[in-house]
């Protein structure tokens, strides 16, 4: 339901943005603000995850059984390289220890001189970014659910397309007919 209704909330505002924040309101009553907010940023991070993931997955597989242009042979290679770098470097970040937002605004401090001070939005992301890790240390399975699910929901979403395609017949690939 309340998936449902940051949704729709999204499809009648600019570039739909406003959907998290609705996902936060309503369901300011069920858990505390910060936890709530933390655990749709990680629902977010987990798709773009997913996301990069799989363009890097698809990007390899694309090169090593398509007939590409050069030009395009280096596109889908940094494509599947920048991926993986992520993904390790993601991995790492769930796997390690520490926290890397408050280290990273330490340095933009000094590298500005102070000129970007101690903003409420730095404290934020700092805070936002302790409970994501630990929701990701403290149950490696959980985190391995919701990245499942997100794999689900792509595979949903392809499903949704191609019946829909078949719906129109529309050709799917060379050869098909309605």
């Amino acid at each position: 339901r309340i998936r449902l209704a940051a949704e729709a909330f999204s499809y009648v505002t600019i570039s739909g943005i406003a959907g998290e924040p609705v996902k936060v309101m309503l369901l300011k009553d069920e858990a505390p603000a910060p936890a709530v907010t933390a655990s749709v940023i990680l629902e977010r991070l987990t798709f773009s995850i997913v996301t990069l993931a799989l363009v890097g997955v698809w990007a390899a597989i694309t090169l090593v059984t398509m007939p590409l242009a050069p030009y395009w042979r280096g596109v889908f290679f940094w494509f599947a390289f920048v991926a993986a770098v992520f993904i390790v470097l993601i991995t790492a970040a769930v796997r390690g220890e520490g926290t890397y937002m408050s280290r990273f605004l330490e340095w933009l401090t000094r590298v500005t001189r102070g000129a970007l001070g101690t903003h409420a939005f730095g404290r934020f992301l700092v805070q936002a970014e302790r409970q994501i890790l630990e929701f990701a240390r403290t149950d490696h399975r959980r985190v391995v659910r919701v990245i499942a699910l997100d794999v689900v929901n792509y595979l949903l979403m392809a499903a949704e397309i191609w019946v829909v395609l078949r719906a129109v017949c529309t050709q799917i690939k060379c050869g098909d007919s309605c």
